[in-house]
């Protein structure tokens, strides 16, 4: 078999090119994912008006990722309020996660917000706890989730940990690669570690132009033919609807990398 790389330039809205998937169940609800900070109007706007039509309750914002979550919270929650929706900040540890008062929150959400820092922390807190059973099913119930950097990353069923296997890959070091991560393109170079599974067969790599994050995009996509690798841009989001669509909104780009096998 031989193997071709395929990378689109996305501004325009896509048609059904990856079905956000839950187990056993389309999701009624929409994911809005954006690239990093700042999400501008269109995005913003956007994700509020997805959750005034998923009902009366809160947006929920899951600052976790951050040591340090209190200005994330601050931003977070004016802009939201400034949209005419009501806010609740959910600070929350692995213990906590797990409360039948924090379930009863999440359950009544019209929306929820993941914000940026460290997916892994963010992982840490949330995966495979109640809370995010949570989420999953307010989604499922036609909640809108959206995040930002490490929030976007840990949408789908796997993610970047930020972790390079073999610096240089296969390849020696030189003077030039010893002071930048991620020179080369190789399989199983990158760390992956279990993501929200909000979307299945994805991998989403955030900041992605702005930071040079494409040989880490590649490389996964080499080794894992099955998984779509979408690099979102900061200012830039990908909206997923419940139908399977996607829309590309904001004012960068979005670049979706697939491995395309041909005899």
């Amino acid at each position: 078999m031989r193997h071709l790389g395929l990378a689109l330039l996305l501004t325009v809205t896509l048609g059904a090119l990856l079905p956000a998937r839950a187990r056993g169940q389309a999701p009624r609800g929409a994911l809005v994912i954006l690239g990093g900070e700042p999400g501008g109007d269109s995005i913003n706007t956007r994700f509020v008006r997805l959750a005034r039509a998923a009902g009366p309750g809160p947006v929920v914002i899951l600052p976790m990722a951050n040591a340090d979550p209190a200005k994330d919270v601050l931003a977070r929650t004016r802009i939201f309020q400034s949209l005419g929706v009501a806010t609740i900040a959910l600070d929350l540890t692995r213990e906590s996660a797990g409360s039948d008062s924090v379930a009863r929150i999440l359950g009544q959400a019209s929306g929820i917000w993941f914000t940026g820092g460290s997916q892994n922390r963010l992982a840490a807190a949330l995966l495979g706890t109640a809370a995010h059973d949570s989420v999953r099913a307010r989604y499922l119930a036609g909640a809108v989730v959206g995040g930002s950097s490490a929030g976007a990353m840990v949408m789908a069923d796997s993610m970047f940990t930020g972790e390079e296997r073999r610096p240089g890959g296969r390849r020696a070091l030189t003077d030039s690669s010893t002071r930048q991560p991620f020179t080369t393109i190789d399989r199983d170079n990158v760390g992956i570690a279990p993501g929200f599974d909000l979307m299945r067969d994805a991998i989403i790599y955030p900041h992605f132009v702005r930071r040079q994050r494409h040989n880490r995009l590649i490389s996964r996509v080499l080794e894992r033919p099955d998984v779509v690798g979408v690099g979102i841009d900061e200012t830039a989001a990908v909206v997923v609807l419940p139908g399977g669509e996607w829309e590309v909104i904001g004012e960068s780009q979005v670049i979706v990398r697939v491995e395309l096998c041909t005899g």
